[in-house]
């Protein structure tokens, strides 16, 4: 490809990932001349058709492949979190919380790695669907941050407040659904923050195992530990849910995003590029801007209680790799050998910062500068391809 060409191959990109420009695609292809003349034979299939074929058994079959993988593992690591919060419940020790704890842990890491797929449209709608009557969608049922720890149980400085204390509230799944971002989008109940909070609430895995000991005088203890026997379960629900809708062939998601294939030989509209581009600006660089009206930096949001960065960050780098290394979209070994390496050095910048820190602002700008790099070099290596 000449200089000239692949500069202008660049422009449309950047242009089409700009505008996500899925539809704008179909825009572009509508012809406005008049039409030929109808063939009296059958026509031979364009150029512009086979690739397309080519294209669609190149880029989504792989890439469907991987994201049905991707969400089953999920899947089974929330199983395994909920099978570990039950075996706390039924005996609160500080070495069962420990392995509960780890289990989130692990179960928070996989979860980061769906946030690239969940860019394409298809998860976009399914994610923000209400059920009817509901003031929330599916995505805060899954990982939504921040949230108010104080609505579920008693925090320093409110204590005997939340759900736990409320005894004029019923500790079951119709009452949990009805209170869950009920009046603030920070209200939650379910997910795998507000099941955060319950496990590090108190850091002290002494203390926090105790607060679920069952005491006669302590009503507030069953309500706690049916809170999160409930909130393991649901999580578990909605996960089995989230991961079926990826599944070929009868998935929603799978479903709806088969009509990808039709975009993918119009290689500046390409989904699964634009899907990656919008996962480095939202949950990437986004994730690296300043908290709302507070220190610290968005990030953290998602390990308020956990303070651990570093699974985190390891999660959406790991994100990244299936469409790094897909040999459809990057065609050169060494392409994607170089790709490879800028997200190392990335993830290793992300994974160093701190859980808590709120003024390392030069830090955080190292490594937003190093992830506008990748995603610099994406799209200048996609469209030299």
């Amino acid at each position: 490809m000449s200089v000239g060409g692949r500069h202008l191959a660049i422009q449309l990109l950047l242009l089409s990932v700009a505008l996500t420009a899925c539809d704008k695609s179909a825009e572009r292809n509508s012809s406005t001349e008049s039409p030929a003349p109808q063939q009296s034979t059958t026509p031979i299939p364009s150029q512009e058709q086979a690739d397309a074929k080519a294209t669609e058994a190149a880029v989504v079959s792989p890439l469907w492949s991987a994201a049905t993988e991707k969400h089953d593992a999920a899947l089974h690591a929330i199983e395994k979190l909920n099978r570990g919060l039950q075996d706390f419940i039924s005996a609160p020790t500080p070495e069962s919380l420990n392995e509960a704890r780890e289990d989130w842990l692990q179960a928070h890491t996989v979860l980061q790695e769906l946030k690239v797929w969940s860019q394409l449209p298809a998860a976009k709608n399914y994610l923000k669907h209400k059920a009817p009557g509901a003031p929330y969608n599916r995505a805060s049922l899954l990982d939504a941050a921040p949230l108010l720890g104080g609505y579920l149980d008693e925090v320093p400085g409110y204590p005997k407040s939340g759900l736990t204390y409320a005894e004029d509230l019923e500790i079951d799944n119709a009452t949990l659904s009805e209170q869950h971002q009920f009046a603030d989008e920070y209200y939650l109940v379910y997910g795998m923050h507000p099941i955060e909070f319950m496990l590090w609430s108190h850091n002290d895995p002494a203390q926090q195992s105790a607060r679920f000991i069952v005491k006669a005088d302590a009503p507030d203890t069953e309500r706690r530990r049916e809170l999160l026997r409930l909130q393991g379960e649901r999580l578990a629900q909605d996960m089995t849910e989230f991961s079926a809708a990826w599944r070929p062939p009868s998935g929603s998601i799978f479903q709806k995003g088969k009509s990808m294939s039709q975009m993918e030989a119009v290689r500046e509209a390409n989904p699964w590029l634009i899907a990656l581009i919008d996962f480095i600006d939202r949950e990437v660089v986004g994730a690296l801007k300043p908290k709302d009206g507070e220190p610290g930096w968005r990030f953290q949001e998602h390990l308020e209680f956990s303070q651990d960065a570093a699974h985190f960050w390891r999660g959406r780098m790991k994100a990244m790799q299936p469409f790094l290394t897909e040999p459809a979209l990057f065609t050169d070994a060494q392409t994607r050998s170089s790709l490879k390496e800028l997200r190392l050095k990335l993830e290793g910048c992300l994974t160093a910062l701190s859980a808590t820190a709120e003024d390392n602002e030069e830090q955080i700008a190292i490594c937003e500068n190093q992830a506008l790099q990748l995603r610099e070099q994406i799209i200048i290596r996609f469209a030299g391809n």
